[in-house]
């Protein structure tokens, strides 16, 4: 896991690693810097039981959303996080 977390990463981290928003290359969004970017880190699988069996084991799994933007100018910045869970 990386020491600074995906939100605090500066402009260079994110434009290299990013997805972009719409299509790739091509700006989406008027009265922004660049497109919004995004990336979806896998936090881990939970299982709904400690017992072992046949079969996949039945569960969740977590996932956390970054996405950051700039806003008119590199000053307005914005970051929203959020985490959800898939049933398997």
């Amino acid at each position: 896991m990386s020491a600074t977390p995906v939100r605090d990463r500066n402009k260079a981290w994110w434009v290299n690693t990013g997805q972009e928003y719409g299509i790739a290359g091509t700006k989406q969004l008027a009265d922004v810097t660049i497109d919004p970017l995004s990336v979806t880190e896998e936090l881990g699988f939970i299982p709904d039981s400690l017992t072992t069996g046949h079969g996949p084991p039945e569960g969740r799994d977590f996932y956390r959303v970054t996405a950051h933007s700039f806003g008119g100018n590199e000053t307005a910045r914005a970051v929203l996080e959020t985490t959800y869970t898939r049933r398997f």
